[in-house]
């Protein structure tokens, strides 16, 4: 019953993502290479397309699991 009042499509799966420097960012994973990686941003809901290498090695990890 509780789950009709649910707007659909509204839990994105935010992470907070940390950088090879230790700059960190909230966004959510859209895609994903060998070599790139496409995140929105949770604050500006921009999409962002960076390097993996610039992620640190625990987050290039969980992009390459996921």
């Amino acid at each position: 019953m509780i789950l009709g009042f649910l707007p659909m499509g509204a839990s994105a799966d935010y992470r907070t993502f940390t950088s090879t420097d230790g700059r960190t960012m909230n966004a959510e994973l859209i895609s994903a290479s060998d070599s790139n990686v496409t995140v929105k941003m949770k604050s500006s809901k921009k999409q962002l397309q960076f390097p993996i290498t610039l992620l640190s090695k625990e987050d290039q990890q969980f992009v390459q699991d996921w």
